[in-house]
């Protein structure tokens, strides 16, 4: 994705973590080679929810989560509207 993290600090944009409902469902060793699958599966005004896997390259399921990420002003730390070019860079994502 397009979206720079230098960037959305100076136009006073953050993402934060609302909420994450996580299941580990399978121990990993140290330093094995895993992949993150990451969906958005719901866009709103202010937030987003990402349902999200840790697996391994037999496709074997590590962890799975869903997790609330909510846009925000950091200077007022409350919420704001996801910015319209990051909404589209999501929505092209789906």
């Amino acid at each position: 994705m397009g979206i720079r993290q230098a960037q959305l600090l100076v136009e006073d944009i953050a993402f934060v973590v609302k909420h994450a409902d996580i299941d580990f469902r399978k121990a990993a060793k140290f330093e094995q080679d895993l992949l993150v699958e990451s969906k958005v599966v719901e866009l709103k005004k202010a937030s987003l929810v990402f349902h999200q896997r840790l697996v391994d390259h037999q496709g074997d399921c590590y962890c799975e989560a869903t997790v609330v990420v909510a846009c925000i002003s950091l200077s007022r730390m409350r919420p704001r509207a996801i910015p319209l070019n990051i909404v589209q860079e999501f929505d092209s994502a789906r």
